[in-house]
């Protein structure tokens, strides 16, 4: 059996993976969100998600083969591991001080996809204004949906740390940075109003208005990602 399913958050599909089982359905493969089930026992599997501290980790790989732990996928430094539930309880980290190791490079890895992510959009909408070609239009609105996604998961990683850490109540929410909203919304109307008014927006003045808007669009997205930076690593 396949499904697709693509997660951001490792909790989740982690806890979906385990529901999967006690229903009957182990996992043997993952690739781009489609996940290969094979029947099994209900419950025959205790499903982990883990990520390695840096690429490679053949050594940590030999040792979770020696605790009868199977690798059943890696993706980049993502890891789907199982073990047998008859072979007693499975958790990679029990600890606060692990855990919140664990979430910490699990916040420092959407923080780096974010930075990517905001100087691909930078790029591409400058080209844009130079090309008017919807592709890189696609390109920005993609970038775009893939920066909300990892800055809400390094907001979360850092909210389950502040947890851990006993300096977030469990009724506190983290809102999403302003100056990144305001980034995304500017940018995006650029690009509309640019498409809709193209006669305009075509002559020297119209083409200068727009190239302003965008660059302090771009100026937001960069000054939204360092503040959220500067206030992950004040809570550290």
């Amino acid at each position: 059996m396949k499904k697709f399913r693509l997660f951001f958050d490792k909790d989740l599909e982690q806890k979906w993976l385990n529901e999967m089982s006690e229903k009957g359905w182990a996992l043997e493969s993952f690739c781009f969100g489609i996940c290969t089930f094979k029947p099994c026992k209900p419950g025959e599997y205790i499903y982990q998600i883990d990520m390695l501290k840096g690429i490679g980790g053949q050594d940590y790989k030999e040792f979770l083969k020696e605790m009868n732990i199977e690798l059943i996928q890696q993706w980049f430094r993502w890891l789907i591991l199982r073990k047998k539930k008859a072979e007693g309880a499975f958790d990679l980290y029990t600890d606060d001080a692990s855990l919140i190791a664990f979430y910490t490079r699990i916040r420092n890895f959407f923080k780096v996809f974010t930075i990517a992510t905001i100087i691909f959009i930078t790029i591409y909408t400058f080209i844009l204004f130079q090309s008017n070609e919807i592709i890189y239009l696609l390109n920005i609105l993609v970038f775009g949906l893939l920066a909300f996604f990892f800055i809400r998961q390094a907001i979360r990683s850092n909210i389950k740390i502040m947890k851990l850490k006993g300096r977030f109540g469990e009724n506190e929410k983290r809102p999403f940075p302003p100056l990144i909203i305001a980034g995304f919304l500017l940018n995006s109307l650029n690009i509309v109003a640019r498409w809709i008014w193209e006669d305009f927006f075509s002559t020297g003045h119209g083409h200068n208005i727009s190239l302003s808007i965008s660059i302090a669009a771009v100026l937001m997205l960069i000054a939204g990602a360092f503040i959220q930076i500067k206030k992950v690593h004040s809570n550290r």
